[in-house]
C-alpha cells in the first residue's frame, strides 16, 4: 500500500529558552497511532486532545492509553470557543477519511459533495487556520501534520494543497500486506503480523473487540516507524518524558500465542464469578505458589484468588488492575508482590511498587494491603541482590505513611550465612520451591490468618522488619 503524507513543520522557531511539554490534538485519532509514536520518541506530553467517534477505536484508544487521552468526541465539537477552551496548542495531526478520495472508488464523491466524508478536509483546514492564527498571535510556534492517499484524482491534490498552502511534503511507501489464507483470521496470527508489520505491539488492538473489527482498524491506522520519522525532529524542540516508567500502566508485550491477555482476562472474569477474601497480585512467584502444595494447604481455604502472571513488572500489574482485575470484588486482604523482574533503577522501581499500593487502595478502599518484600536473588550476593534490597528500604520507609498497609520481610531464611542461597529453596535461585514458599510465607499465612479471624485490622499494626 503507498499513501501520501503530506506535512509541514514550521520552522521560524525564535530562540527556545526552555524545552516544554507538548500539547496534541489529533483529529480522526484512529487508535492513537500519533500518541504511541510521540511516547515512542520519548516526548512528555501535557495534553492530548483526541477526536474520534468509532467505538472499536475508542475501546482500543482506552484499552491501550486509559488517561493519557482526553477525548472530545465528534471533530464537529470543535467550535471556534471550544478550541480557545483547550487551551495553547503545539502540534495538529490529522488524516480525514479518504474512501470519497481515492482513485480506488470509482463512486468517490469527493471533496464537496455534502454527504461526502471527503468534506471533513475542510474541518482540518478550519482547526489548522484557527490554531495557527492563534500561534502567530501568541508568538508561539504551531507544528501540524496532514495525511491522505496519494492515489486521488489530481483535482483533490490541487484543491488540498492549495488550500493547506503547500504541496504534498513526503510521498511514504508502506508496507505490503498479502492475502493469506482465511482461515487464519479465526486464531488471530495474522492480526498480529498485521500489528508489528506497521510497528504496533502485538496484541495492540486486542480490546474485546472482533477480528474484523481489529483488520478494519490497522487498515486505517499510520504505520508508526513512519509517523516517528516525521516527528523526530521536535524531540529537538520540546521536553523529554520525565515519568518514571515504572510507575505507568502498560500491558506486556505478548507472544504471538496470547497468553498473557488471555490469562488478564481470565482472572477479571475470577473477580467478577467469585468471592474472595483474599486476592494475590504479583509476578510468578505469585503464579507458581498457586501450584504449590502449600498453596492448597494453607492459603486455598482462605478463600483466595492468585493473580499472578510470570515476568510481569510494576507497570503490567498497574495495567492489570487498572483493567479489572480489582473489579467488581471486595477482598477483606490484597497481597501484592511484585518488583524483582524491572530494570529500571532502585528508586524508580520502588515508586512503582508503591504506585501499585496506590492503585490497589484506589480500586480497594476497604482492604488491607500486605505488600510482600522482594525476596534476595542468585546463588552468590551479587547486584541484582543489593538492588531488591535498596528497594525493600525505600518501599518501607514510605509505607509507614500509608494506612491500612503493612509491609512483610519474607526474605528472611533464604541467605545462608555465607551469603549462598540454597537450591532447595529456590531451585534456580529465584524462583521458591514448596519449602521455600513455606519459609518464607509462613509470616504471611500467621498475618492473613490474624486479619481474617480478627475482621477489621487495627490501622496502626508495626510492620514487620
Amino acid at each position: 500500500m503507498t499513501a501520501l503524507c503530506s506535512h509541514q513543520i514550521m520552522m521560524q522557531l525564535g530562540d527556545i529558552t526552555e524545552k516544554k511539554p507538548l500539547r496534541v490534538l489529533s483529529m480522526f485519532d484512529g487508535i492513537g497511532t500519533g500518541l504511541l509514536a510521540l511516547e515512542n520518541l520519548g516526548l512528555e506530553i501535557e495534553e492530548y486532545f483526541s477526536c474520534e467517534i468509532d467505538d472499536a477505536a475508542l475501546a482500543v484508544l482506552n484499552f491501550r492509553f486509559h488517561d493519557r487521552v482526553t477525548h472530545l468526541g465528534s471533530i464537529h465539537v470543535l467550535t471556534t470557543d471550544k478550541l480557545r477552551s483547550l487551551g495553547h496548542i503545539d502540534l495538529l495531526i490529522g488524516g480525514s477519511p479518504c474512501q470519497e478520495l481515492s482513485l480506488a472508488n470509482p463512486r468517490r464523491k469527493g471533496l464537496y459533495d455534502p454527504s461526502s466524508s471527503g468534506v471533513l478536509f475542510f474541518d482540518f483546514n478550519r482547526v489548522l487556520k484557527f490554531l495557527q492564527a492563534s500561534a502567530v498571535k501568541e508568538g508561539r510556534n504551531l507544528f501540524w501534520l496532514y495525511e491522505n492517499v496519494k492515489a486521488m484524482p489530481h483535482e483533490f491534490r490541487d484543491t488540498i494543497s492549495t488550500t493547506l498552502g503547500c504541496k504534498p511534503g513526503r510521498e511514504l511507501q508502506l508496507p505490503v500486506i498479502e492475502d493469506r489464507n482465511e482461515d487464519r483470521y479465526e486464531d488471530g496470527l495474522l492480526i498480529t503480523e498485521r500489528e508489528r508489520l506497521f510497528g504496533f505491539p502485538s496484541h495492540f488492538t486486542d480490546a474485546n473487540i472482533s477480528l474484523t473489527q481489529r483488520q478494519k482498524l490497522l487498515g486505517r491506522a499510520w504505520c508508526v516507524p513512519v509517523i516517528e520519522k516525521i516527528l523526530i525532529p521536535l524531540t529537538k524542540l520540546f521536553k523529554e518524558s520525565s515519568m518514571n516508567p515504572a510507575a505507568i500502566p502498560s500491558p506486556k508485550p505478548d507472544t504471538e500465542d496470547g497468553r498473557w491477555i488471555n490469562v488478564h482476562n481470565r482472572y477479571v472474569c475470577e473477580a467478577k464469578e467469585k468471592e474472595p477474601e483474599v486476592i494475590f497480585i504479583g509476578d510468578s512467584l505469585i503464579q507458581h505458589l498457586a501450584h504449590m502444595d502449600y498453596w492448597n494447604q494453607v492459603f486455598a481455604p482462605m478463600h483466595a484468588l492468585n493473580f499472578g502472571i510470570g515476568g510481569d513488572t510494576t507497570q503490567h500489574v498497574l495495567w492489570r488492575i487498572t483493567n479489572g482485575e480489582l473489579d467488581n470484588v471486595t477482598p477483606k486482604v490484597v497481597v501484592v508482590l511484585i518488583g524483582t523482574n524491572n530494570t529500571e533503577s532502585a528508586q524508580e522501581v520502588a515508586e512503582g511498587i508503591l504506585e501499585v499500593v496506590k492503585l490497589v487502595r484506589e480500586k480497594q478502599p476497604d482492604a488491607y494491603i500486605v505488600l510482600l518484600s522482594l525476596l534476595p536473588r542468585g546463588y552468590l550476593p551479587n547486584p541484582l541482590r543489593d538492588k531488591n534490597e535498596a528497594i525493600n528500604a525505600v518501599v518501607r520507609e514510605k509505607a509507614q505513611e500509608m494506612k491500612k498497609v503493612e509491609v512483610l520481610n519474607i526474605g528472611q531464611g533464604l541467605v545462608q550465612p555465607d551469603g549462598t542461597i540454597s537450591h532447595h529453596d529456590m531451585y534456580d535461585y529465584l524462583h521458591l520451591t514448596n519449602a521455600g514458599y513455606v519459609k518464607a510465607f509462613e509470616p504471611l499465612a500467621e498475618l492473613l490468618q490474624q486479619l481474617l479471624s480478627e475482621g477489621e485490622p487495627e490501622q496502626d499494626l508495626t510492620p514487620s522488619e
